[in-house]
């Protein structure tokens, strides 16, 4: 370096930085010179195909016995028996459950005693008749007065008919104090105890009966009109894993549920699985085939993103003369239905064009990019 005196000269500074500069260049590569001017990204895609005209849909059921069978007393009263629990399997006439009998006894001993005095009555009435009859055939009194015995006694018997009707009537009331099964069932619902009232024809137990099973579920309007009686759907059901059961549409419902938009539809199973048991969730899919005018994408989430101007993708269109890479360019599309992976595009994309799935939020339209591989839809 040179010295004008104690301080260095500028002509000197100048050279020592070009020397430096001089020592940087020539310890970088010409390959790394040549990567800093130009990052090229690898980025992931799919070939875009048109998705198939069968659509499927998935629902949430739940699986009831066929025959369901909801019980209630025939009468008032006051429960003192609960002979059942929840679960419980109980064969035809078993008990479910026992009203107080003490008021229905002593009606019934009023009955009988009812039908006993006119059954009386009735008795006397009739000899009655004998003897003004055997006086009439004597000439002894008018035929006024035998026609004046005889209405008496029409109107006994018929006094000895409603007791007896009555007496049936206690006899039953009796009877109903005791709920039993009408088949053999399960008890899938109970809401009865010891020492409550209940109302005639309160419900107090639900009842499965047999062992045929039907799946309860409920779909959106925009469906209730493709399904009819024999469509098929596939039950999953949690409780068994991933075996796969066929049902067919038994009923479908022409009325919306509470929900307001979600119409019930009942399915059968096509095969005996006694597996399957009252009460368990199910997955029910449909697979619907749908007349569509125009193509229709299913791309991963990941592949649609949107700015100010609305949603785009970005494509890749490959170099012809360098095999791997690709340049980027923004596509508009317009999107359809949502799922929890995919989404629908239907327009915008067409088949055979390489949909960038990841690393999009990285470039820009332009860019030059390596295909890196092929991702799945």
């Amino acid at each position: 370096m040179i010295y004008n005196g104690s301080r260095p000269s500028l002509v000197g500074l100048f050279l020592l930085a070009a020397i430096s500069a001089t020592t940087l260049l020539s310890g970088c590569s010409k390959e790394e010179i040549e990567t800093k001017a130009e990052l090229i990204r690898p980025v992931r895609y799919l070939v875009a195909e048109p998705d198939s005209n069968v659509r499927l849909y998935h629902y949430p059921g739940i699986t009831r016995s066929k025959v369901e069978s909801k019980q209630s007393f025939r009468v008032p009263g006051l429960i003192t028996t609960v002979a059942v629990e929840v679960g419980d399997r109980i064969e035809k006439n078993g008990l479910l459950a026992q009203l107080e009998q003490e008021d229905y006894q002593l009606r019934l001993k009023s009955a009988k005693a009812a039908l006993e005095q006119a059954q009386a009555n009735a008795e006397n009435a009739r000899l009655t008749e004998e003897r003004m009859k055997g006086l009439y055939d004597r000439g002894s009194i008018s035929v006024s007065s035998l026609d004046d015995v005889r209405s008496k006694k029409a109107s006994v018997d018929a006094g000895v008919r409603a007791a007896k009707s009555q007496l049936d009537l206690a006899q039953r009331q009796l009877e109903y104090t005791e709920l039993r099964s009408p088949a053999d069932c399960l008890v899938a619902q109970l809401s009865i105890e010891v020492n409550e009232n209940v109302a005639a024809g309160q419900p107090i137990a639900v009842l499965n009966c047999g062992n045929e099973v039907e799946i309860i579920t409920a779909v959106p309007s925009a469906l209730i009109q493709k399904l009819t009686k024999n469509v098929e759907a596939q039950l999953r059901f949690s409780a068994l894993g991933e075996q796969v059961f066929t049902a067919t549409v038994n009923e479908v419902g022409i009325a919306a549920t509470e929900f307001g938009t979600m119409y019930p539809v009942t399915l059968v199973l096509q095969t005996e699985a006694p597996q399957i048991q009252s009460g368990m969730s199910a997955q029910v899919s449909f697979q619907i085939a749908e007349n569509r005018d125009r193509a229709v994408f299913s791309v991963p989430l990941s592949a649609v993103s949107e700015d100010s101007n609305g949603r785009f993708i970005y494509v890749a269109v490959p170099e012809k003369d360098r095999k791997g890479y690709a340049n980027v360019k923004r596509a508009d599309v317009t999107v359809g239905r949502l799922s929890a992976t995919d989404i629908e595009v239907i327009d915008g994309i067409n088949s055979g064009d390489h949909v960038i799935t990841a690393g999009a939020n990285r470039i820009h339209p332009g860019q030059t990019v390596k295909l890196k591989s092929v991702s799945g839809k």
